[in-house]
């Protein structure tokens, strides 16, 4: 294509976009790695700091728990007192945690939305307008901040049944 538009037009240049549009392709890709690693990299420290406030939770009502636990209270009780706590303590943490993190999300995708114009759509890529902003977000993303805090919660119940279970085992 280059040999034969320069020579009906000298001097014409071809740019080939193909390697640059494979090295964002693998930038996108890495940066998507990153994110997720981040991701299970915060869901585990939530579950070590969730089993150790467990354990320390347990400690310090041993003494209660060993007279619930004599006087017959099923371990799926106990655990389960112990686990609604923690589960509607994480559920107000995911949501209070997801209403700070809208504002800069928002502010973020405001600032990329000029990259994923398509340059059929519009030969110059602007910001869009702070009114049009909700209409454009990607639905996956409001799942995502919906679904953020009921993970949590879910995590936080999920550690402390298990941590309380297997405390309960170790009781004579």
């Amino acid at each position: 294509l280059e040999q034969t538009l320069n020579t009906r037009i000298p001097g014409t240049v071809v740019e080939h976009n193909a390697e640059w549009s494979s090295r964002l392709r693998a930038l996108a890709a890495s940066l998507l790695a990153c994110a997720a690693l981040a991701l299970a990299t915060v869901g585990g420290i939530a579950t070590m700091i969730t089993a150790l406030a467990t354990r320390t939770g347990l400690a310090t009502r041993r003494d209660i728990i060993e007279i619930l636990h004599g006087l017959g209270a099923s371990d799926s009780y106990i655990a389960g007192r112990f686990a609604g706590r923690t589960g509607i303590l994480a559920l107000g943490g995911g949501l209070v945690g997801t209403i700070l993190a809208i504002a800069p999300l928002v502010l973020l995708f405001r600032m990329a939305t000029p990259f994923a114009v398509s340059s059929l759509q519009s030969t110059v890529a602007t910001m869009p307008d702070w009114r049009t902003l909700p209409s454009m977000l990607p639905t996956d993303l409001l799942i995502s901040l919906i679904a953020l805090p009921f993970a949590a919660a879910f995590i936080g119940w999920a550690t402390t049944q298990t941590m309380v279970r297997l405390w309960l085992r170790r009781l004579p």
